[in-house]
């Protein structure tokens, strides 16, 4: 799935929790099997938004959209990214008394043009891009790790993001050219290592 089609989102820090705790990774399991996988990012949303062109069957395209969001919206579902969307991710620091490392994750990830994203973007800074805010997930510090083991896993693009969302609705965003996207709420976030699948971060947020 595509991750360039849309100019990549400024992010503004944005204050919410990212607790890892031991049991929250039996919880990101409990998510994932209440959601429905999404295989195709791109089809997903191309099919929620609704995309259609002036033609004779413009008003059944829109029907069928309008039927797919309402099957959809509020559901849960769940999709593994590619790790291309680890450029999404910043090293945000480390904090050696608690021993953590902060990751700042921009929620705006694109799939054949479209973004998905955490609630709507929020305008369009000075050069057109979309802005939305960061979110951190905290990760403990592995054994014997240093900082700059975690910031290479960010540099090398070795990180895996796993989402499950709820579709909440459409946007639209007035730019050079047209933006639009589906504005999700991002129940739980998860980061694994690209090569070993291990557990890096987890953030879930049920409210």
């Amino acid at each position: 799935m595509g991750l360039g089609a849309l100019p990549l989102a400024v992010a503004l820090v944005a204050a919410q929790s990212s607790a890892a705790a031991p049991e929250a990774r039996s919880e990101f399991s409990r998510l994932q099997q209440r959601a429905e996988a999404v295989d195709n990012l791109a089809s997903f949303l191309d099919r929620y938004v609704g995309r259609c062109p002036p033609s004779p069957e413009a008003a059944e395209c829109k029907a069928r959209a309008k039927r797919f969001r309402a099957e959809t919206t509020g559901k849960l579902f769940f999709v593994r990214l590619g790790t291309e969307a680890s450029r999404l991710l910043q090293a945000g620091g480390h904090d050696a008394a608690a021993d953590e490392f902060t990751f700042n994750l921009t929620p705006f990830f694109t799939a054949g043009g479209l973004g998905l994203t955490e609630g709507k973007p929020l305008g369009l800074d000075g050069q057109g891009r979309p802005r939305i805010g960061l979110i951190p997930l905290v990760a403990p510090m592995p054994a014997d790790a240093l900082a700059m083991d975690m910031e290479r896993l960010v540099r090398t693009q070795n990180i895996r993001i796993e989402l499950v969302f709820k579709p909440l609705g459409a946007w639209s965003l007035k730019a050079k050219e047209k933006l639009e996207g589906v504005r999700a709420k991002l129940v739980a976030i998860r980061l694994t290592n690209a090569r070993t699948g291990e557990q890096i971060a987890l953030r879930i947020d049920e409210r």
